[in-house]
C-alpha cells in the first residue's frame, strides 16, 4: 500500500558523545562502499558474461538496468563499455572529518563544528521505512540510543509526516508530529501541578 512520507530534525550530540558516534556512522558509511566496490566487481565480471558474443549489445546498459546502484563506478557516460571498478573512485570518509552522507532516499549531514547531526528524508513512497532500513541509518540510530548522558542543550527532534496523517480533517488533525526525540529527560506533570522526574514517575506505578 502507498504510504508518502517525509522526516527532518537535527540532533546536537554531547561533546562527549560526539567523536563515538560520528566514528560509528562514517565506519558503516566505508563499509558499505567496500561493499559497493565488491558489487561493482561482481557486475562488471556479469555484465561482460552477459554480452559474451553479442553483437550491438550495450554492457553499460545492461549494468544500468540490472545493477544501478554501482554503475557509476564501472560506465562512462556515452560509452556502452564497462570499465573494472577502482578503488579511488569509492567515497570514502575519514573518521576525524564530517561530511554529508546521501542514502538514496536520505541524508545524514555531520557537523564536526555544531556536533550535530542533521537526518533528512525526501518526501517519497515509503521512505521514511526505506530510509531507516539501510545499514547507515541503523548505525547512526544505534548510536545515538547509545547516548546515555544528555547534557544540557542537546538532543533534539526529528519531525515527519505522511499522506494518511494529512488526510485527517479533525480538530488538530494533519499537522507535522514528532518521530522520535533525544536529549535530557523531561519531566512529567503530576495532579498537584509541580513535577515529577520520569525516572521517580515511573516508580511510582500506575495511577
Amino acid at each position: 500500500m502507498s504510504k508518502y512520507d517525509w522526516e527532518e530534525g537535527t540532533i546536537k550530540i554531547p561533546l562527549a558523545y560526539w567523536t563515538p558516534v560520528k566514528t560509528s556512522v562514517i565506519l558503516a558509511w566505508n563499509r558499505e562502499q567496500d561493499e559497493m566496490f565488491n558489487t561493482a566487481s561482481e557486475a562488471h565480471k556479469a555484465a561482460i558474461k552477459a554480452g559474451y558474443r553479442k553483437r550491438g549489445f550495450s554492457r553499460a546498459g545492461w549494468v544500468r538496468s540490472n545493477h544501478g546502484e554501482v554503475a557509476y563506478l564501472i560506465t562512462r557516460e556515452g560509452s556502452d563499455k564497462v570499465y573494472m571498478p577502482k578503488k579511488k573512485d569509492l567515497k570514502h570518509l575519514p573518521l576525524r572529518k564530517g561530511g554529508v552522507l546521501s542514502l538514496g532516499d536520505a541524508q545524514i549531514h555531520l557537523d564536526n563544528k555544531t556536533r550535530t547531526v542533521v537526518w533528512t528524508v525526501d518526501e517519497n513512497n515509503h521512505a521514511c521505512e526505506r530510509a531507516h532500513n539501510h545499514p547507515v541509518a541503523l548505525a547512526l540510530f544505534a548510536a545515538l540510543r547509545r547516548v546515555h548522558y544528555w547534557t544540557k542543550g542537546s538532543g533534539g527532534a526529528i519531525i515527519g509526516n505522511d499522506e494518511y496523517n494529512r488526510d485527517n480533517r479533525g480538530f488538530d488533525g494533519g499537522a507535522n508530529y514528532t518521530v522520535m526525540e533525544f536529549g535530557p529527560k523531561k519531566k512529567e506533570p503530576i495532579s498537584d501541578g509541580s513535577y515529577l522526574s520520569q525516572r521517580k514517575r515511573s516508580s511510582l506505578g500506575a495511577w
